[in-house]
């Protein structure tokens, strides 16, 4: 068997193959980064909970190598942190929670104003849409109510027709979820709330009112902000929460 200098080996090129492989290798990445993010906001892998990357290639069903790749993408996203022991899902403060949120409701405050004055007639139908379907939901599943919100928050992030932002918000729109493994919105009221949220915003894109649009997320993440904070302190009654140096609004 030979090859010649072009690197052929039985007529097909060790390039070919090798950028083959590579795909194969991003795919798996991919597909795993989805599984396990899927699995921690499910609350099957839960916060303190000691996993090794053998763990998490046998509940992929992948080798070690995209696994690699997709916990570097987790860590990256706060999903997963890396100590002495191993792998563990973070488990946050309220002083975490309250930093998080602080940095989203800036964000979303600047895109809503943007979507406002920015949306296309295509936008504002997908968010009218949306904002029906969410209300026509009957069976109020966690799964399906907490689907059509982030489908919603989506719509408006591209609205403002600012990838940069969008793209920012995407990362830190999805991993607030991490906090205590619950929605939200599986508090008693919340999901009224929301979809009442949608329908202010919805009017303030459609009338082109950047004020009011802003006003609405700003407030809607601070909302959403107290709520999972109070969250954390029933889930860890008698735990002393460390706020840090963040100054906790009255």
């Amino acid at each position: 068997m030979s090859t010649d200098v072009c690197g052929r080996l039985d007529g097909h090129s060790v390039d070919q193959r090798s950028e083959a492989h590579v795909g194969a290798t991003a795919g798996q990445s991919n597909l795993a980064y989805e599984q396990i993010k899927r699995a921690i906001i499910a609350g099957d892998l839960t916060t303190g909970q000691v996993i090794s990357e053998s763990q998490l290639a046998a509940l992929c069903n992948v080798s070690r190598t995209p696994i690699r790749e997709a916990v570097q993408r987790l860590e990256m996203e706060q999903f997963l942190v890396r100590g002495e022991r191993g792998l563990t899902v973070p488990d946050p403060t309220p002083g975490d929670i309250y930093e998080i949120y602080e940095t989203r409701g800036i964000l979303e405050t600047a895109n809503a104003r943007l979507a406002a004055e920015r949306r296309t007639n295509l936008d504002l139908a997908n968010i009218t849409h949306l904002t029906a379907d969410a209300r026509a939901i009957t069976d109020r599943s966690i799964a399906a109510i907490t689907t059509a919100n982030l489908e919603f928050a989506r719509a408006i992030w591209r609205a403002s027709h600012n990838q940069s932002l969008a793209e920012t918000l995407e990362r830190l729109g999805t991993p607030h979820v991490r906090f205590g493994g619950s929605s939200t919105l599986s508090m008693p009221g919340q999901w009224d709330k929301v979809l009442a949220h949608h329908s202010a915003m919805l009017d303030a894109i459609e009338v082109r009112d950047a004020d009011r649009a802003a006003e609405l997320a700003s407030a809607h993440i601070a909302d959403v902000r107290d709520v999972r904070i109070r969250m954390w302190h029933d889930r860890n009654r008698g735990v002393t929460a460390d706020l840090g140096s963040v100054a906790t609004p009255v």
